[in-house]
């Protein structure tokens, strides 16, 4: 939480001359944004995911997979840290509705239909569960609290990451040189977490 201040503290900051980059900014509401780290405060904590080293930029970009070992490999981690692990889960998620292909401006598509189905996120937790024991020396039965924790926590942190990436964007696009829509990508994905923290809300009737 007390990244997600800085951050909104640093895109807070950033202008703009261009008219049509200020419309763009005045769509966000920075200090309705830090009422919301309050609000993800009370929603995550009880959660009790646990603190493990995270990738936090797990997009299909930054995976390689080994054809030989069958294995894949995550790449580019410089922004590694230790992290809840629901937001790894969560911002990998997230990744699966986000196509950087698009050739035109602004070099992005999303696409929230082509967020993970339930029993795809349950394969793949279902091999995270599996390689964490393993690595650990215990057993690798999988039971089904297990399994609907996981649910739970990537349910819960799906939305976050759009509120980072959203304010991360804002600051690139004060400083970055990159043909890329920064300001567009802001707009959207923040817009995105709060479409996801409704649903959520209706989903768990909170």
């Amino acid at each position: 939480f007390d990244t997600l201040t800085r951050w909104i503290e640093a895109a807070s900051k950033v202008r703009f001359n261009e008219p049509t980059k200020i419309d763009l900014l005045s769509n966000i509401n920075f200090s309705e944004l830090k009422e919301e780290i309050n609000f993800l405060r009370d929603l995550l904590i009880p959660l009790e995911s646990p603190v493990v080293f995270c990738h936090n930029d797990l997009l299909a970009a930054n995976l390689m997979y080994n054809s030989e070992t069958k294995e894949f490999h995550s790449i580019d981690c410089e922004y590694g840290s230790y992290n809840w692990r629901g937001y790894d889960f969560g911002n990998h998620f997230c990744e699966w509705a986000i196509d950087y292909s698009n050739p035109n401006y602004p070099k992005y598509t999303i696409r929230p239909s082509n967020y993970p189905r339930p029993s795809q996120r349950e394969e793949m937790f279902r091999a995270y569960l599996t390689k964490y024991k393993q690595l650990n020396g215990q057993n690798v039965s999988i039971n089904d609290d297990e399994i609907n924790k996981l649910q739970i926590e990537s349910d819960h942190f799906l939305m976050v990451p759009h509120f980072v990436w959203g304010l991360w964007a804002v600051v690139q696009a004060g400083s970055s040189t990159i043909e890329f829509g920064y300001l567009e990508f802001a707009v959207e994905r923040i817009q995105h977490y709060f479409n996801l923290k409704q649903e959520l809300l209706k989903k768990y009737k909170r």
